[in-house]
């Protein structure tokens, strides 16, 4: 009954306050953090796969590298966590121990300045027993049995983060990933604000991002929110990996096909053979520019990346303008990723070119 009262509470708000999620008291005064503000403004990197690969579970992983990435000049890290980590048996019930897992590692991220993405990546590893990890991360979501968990998962997740003691400034919750739901767009868009609304009521003050459908694309953001979610603590997350061409030529299971690959150079798209540079991205943010400023809201871009296998100064080059422009419009940014397939731990002139603070 509980449960049953929350979710109707939540429900009644989004009806009351249009998709507002926040009372209008509580908005005069509610902001995001300076602090989180300033961590994301200044980028930050992706931790992969400690805590997202549920066969071979590391807490520990990163906690050598936390002072590395630090020195390099990031100011956050995006943990992306498997729902399969996080969830105890097949229940929406959230595993105590995991959770002490991810609050320690917020702290040791805090101890080195590090403000924690706590990204809950998927709604499962797998779907299927036997299948292969699946890039549709947000599956779940159109088979009841595993929204409901998903929803038990999250609102647990939020409560324990409220009742935790962790300073509220040093961490963001992300409740999902690259939903693309191309065909029933509508199912990701309903699903997202029922889940939001309940947790926030789960935590008032805590900070949360929201994404669009289609990859959390540019397009799709300023498409779909029209308008945003009447909340000031929500945070409107976007990827950005155009041209893939260019920033995908090396992955897992395909061959290398870096080699030649220029910044900026002519690449073929769904719109076309064209130029890429940076007056072209720059083109292409505009609207999310635009869409910004008419409403007001805050944006972020959890991912922006290119593969390792690419030369280091093309790497350097794209990334260094992609970067700049995200800054230059108020945008902040965390590169996809420190030190696996599209990593730039080991690439001097990357990390120079998208932290240039340091």
């Amino acid at each position: 009954m509980y449960r049953f009262m929350r979710a109707m509470v939540a429900f009644v708000l989004v009806l009351m306050i249009g998709p507002g999620l926040i009372s209008a008291q509580e908005e005069e005064t509610a902001q995001i953090p300076e602090n989180i503000r300033e961590a994301l403004l200044a980028g930050g990197v992706n931790l992969q796969f400690g805590f997202y690969d549920a066969d071979n579970y590391d807490p520990h992983q990163f906690d050598d590298e936390l002072p590395l990435i630090a020195a390099a000049g990031a100011k956050h890290v995006r943990l992306p966590i498997s729902m399969d980590v996080l969830e105890r048996d097949q229940t929406g019930r959230l595993r105590s121990d995991r959770f002490v897992d991810l609050k320690n590692f917020v702290e040791l991220a805090q101890s080195n300045g590090l403000v924690t993405i706590i990204d809950v990546h998927n709604t499962g590893m797998r779907e299927c027993e036997g299948c292969p990890w699946t890039e549709n991360y947000m599956w779940g979501v159109t088979d009841s049995a595993v929204r409901t968990r998903h929803t038990r998962l999250l609102l647990a997740l939020t409560t324990e983060l409220y009742r935790s003691g962790l300073e509220r400034d040093w961490f963001v919750i992300q409740p999902a990933n690259e939903p693309i739901f191309s065909a029933n767009p509508g199912d990701w868009y309903d699903y997202q604000a029922e889940l939001l609304g309940e947790m926030r009521l789960e935590c008032p003050d805590c900070v949360i991002f929201a994404m669009a459908n289609d990859w959390q694309s540019i397009i799709a953001t300023v498409s779909n929110f029209n308008p945003p979610f009447d909340d000031p603590l929500l945070i409107y997350d976007v990827h950005f990996y155009e041209p893939l061409g260019l920033t995908h030529c090396a992955y897992p299971g395909q061959a290398n096909q870096c080699g030649g690959l220029e910044f900026p150079g002519t690449y073929e798209t769904w719109r076309g053979e064209e130029l890429w540079d940076r007056a072209r991205i720059e083109a292409l943010f505009q609207p999310l520019v635009d869409w910004r400023d008419q409403y007001g809201v805050t944006v972020h871009f959890s991912e922006v990346g290119t593969a390792d296998g690419l030369a280091e100064d093309v790497r350097a080059a794209y990334l260094g303008d992609v970067t700049s422009i995200m800054r230059d419009n108020g945008f902040g940014y965390t590169i996809y990723e420190w030190h696996r397939n599209f990593g730039i731990k080991n690439f001097p002139e990357v990390i120079a070119a998208v932290f240039p603070g340091n």
